[in-house]
């Protein structure tokens, strides 16, 4: 295949489970997979809501876990970097650091299958705060018999499925920690209210069968994007985002803001406009006037970027240089 070209593989997807696909033992593969190529492929049996062709993994609610790391020297240079000296800086679940995570919605009285799938290049431990874990399988293989678990050791391209029951007594709005126990909680996304304190970390943010319990965190914004290259003089400036709630709570997407340089409280940023009204994604826009434009020094600068939920939560600000 030529550079810039594509190919097509099929296969037949014969066993049910949770699977890790990357890129393969190809020239530069393995600098391929440190940086990102690699995902989770979800296999199901006939029965809907079972993980494997057996009742003993049924389950009503699931969520998919994708655990990595990411050392930004690597990043800096991937196509020569020696993976001898690997050492990463941020440890991910699914492709976020905390604080910017996104929780895992449950429900009270419910059996939560959790699909762990490490695609990083280090084992890791992984413990729900409070809970015990039913491991019910590993790469896609069933165990004869299942065991609790408060952590399990996930190697390196490994895949595990483990259950969890909720109790109903769980009163809505309650958070639980899911963590690595290996405690890979030391990195600092810049906006960490706990200096120092973030990595493999969310929550699992618990409601009730009658309902969701109160949306607690703020909607998530990415997708922040100004012209490329330098902007020069008083004109006027072109600024988009995405911002969504669905994960978050699921409440409408009701306003979006923008700092240059600097941040205040909020709601005192400059109001981005968007189709409000929906947990999203909604797209919202802005226009840096050529007023303040034009009083910027030369150099880089910084803009800032949040939305606003209905139930009055602001994400935490996402930047742009």
């Amino acid at each position: 295949m030529s550079a810039g070209g594509t190919q097509s593989y099929s296969f037949t997807a014969g066993n049910p489970g949770t699977f890790l696909y990357e890129a393969g033992l190809t020239p530069n593969g393995q600098h391929q997979v440190a940086m990102g190529m690699y995902g989770a492929l979800i296999v199901r049996p006939a029965t809907a809501g079972q993980a494997y062709n057996s009742a003993s993994t049924a389950f009503d609610e699931e969520a998919v876990v994708m655990l990595s790391e990411f050392d930004t020297t690597l990043a800096a240079n991937p196509t020569t970097f020696d993976m001898r000296n690997y050492k990463p800086k941020y440890f991910l679940i699914n492709g976020k650091a905390y604080p910017g995570t996104s929780s895992i919605p449950a429900t009270a009285g419910n059996d939560l299958l959790l699909r762990y799938v490490n695609a990083g290049l280090q084992s890791h431990s992984m413990s729900l705060l409070g809970f015990s874990q039913r491991a019910v399988a590993t790469d896609g293989n069933l165990f004869g018999y299942s065991y609790s678990i408060a952590s399990e050791t996930i190697a390196p391209g490994a895949t595990l499925d483990a259950i969890v029951s909720i109790p109903v007594s769980i009163a809505g709005g309650s958070r639980f920690a899911l963590y690595d126990a290996s405690l890979m909680l030391r990195n600092n996304t810049g906006l960490n209210t706990f200096a120092g304190f973030g990595g493999m970390l969310t929550f699992m943010d618990v409601g009730t069968s009658s309902g969701p319990g109160p949306d607690t965190t703020g909607p998530s914004t990415s997708s922040v994007s100004l012209p490329s290259g330098a902007v020069a003089g008083a004109v006027n400036v072109g600024l988009s985002a995405s911002v969504s709630d669905v994960s978050t709570g699921n409440s409408n997407v009701t306003a979006a803001e923008y700092f240059v340089d600097t941040t205040g409280a909020n709601g005192s940023g400059a109001a981005m406009s968007g189709s409000f009204g929906s947990p999203g994604p909604v797209s919202v826009t802005a226009t840096i006037p050529s007023g303040v434009v034009g009083t910027l020094s030369t150099g880089n600068h910084t803009v800032y970027v949040h939305g606003q939920d209905s139930a009055g939560n602001w994400d935490r600000l996402r930047w742009v240089s």
